[in-house]
């Protein structure tokens, strides 16, 4: 665990989307959190805002593969993580930890704030 992480103390996560905008987390407080990617295009946008501070558009350009699983599980969606901006209002940093998402818990991005 990287001594230097700290507790979020008010994030909201809205999934900005083509068909209206989704509230994911309101007033999260905590390390980590999970966020879904669109099986369904080649980038997911995410509106990022950290207690009072202007909120951040962060967009994940990602590419996705279907996996064939079998008849009756149908397909896997594998993504992978290509690149990520960030307006910057707030967070200071977003790096790729890993670019390859998967089933399992793991860490993809890391956001960090100043």
């Amino acid at each position: 665990t990287d001594a230097r992480r700290k507790t979020v103390d008010s994030l909201t996560v809205v999934a900005l989307t083509d068909y209206g905008d989704s509230v994911l987390y309101q007033r999260f407080s905590g390390q980590n959190i999970s966020l879904p990617l669109r099986y369904i295009g080649d980038s997911t946008q995410f509106s990022i805002q950290q207690g009072e501070h202007l909120p951040d558009t962060l967009t994940v350009v990602h590419r996705n593969t279907p996996n064939f699983v079998s008849l009756d599980g149908g397909y896997v969606m594998n993504c992978e993580i290509l690149r990520v901006r960030s307006t910057g209002y707030a967070i200071d940093t977003v790096s790729v930890v890993s670019p390859s998402i998967s089933t399992h818990e793991q860490e993809n991005l890391a956001i960090t704030y100043p």
